[in-house]
């Protein structure tokens, strides 16, 4: 996620909570952690397909 301050844009959370430093990065690293799961995810069907 290049621009995890821009989800905060369309979030209902008041001004002072989405400037919040802690939240961008807590955004971010779940960006992160899901595009990781989705990666691991196709990498185990896809290896899963060749063994059978």
């Amino acid at each position: 996620m290049k621009y995890p301050h821009d989800v905060l844009k369309v979030s209902p959370f008041s001004r002072g909570f989405a400037d919040s430093p802690v939240l961008k990065v807590y955004i971010q690293f779940v960006g992160w952690v899901f595009v990781l799961l989705i990666i691991g995810v196709w990498t185990d069907a896809i290896i899963e397909w060749k063994i059978l």
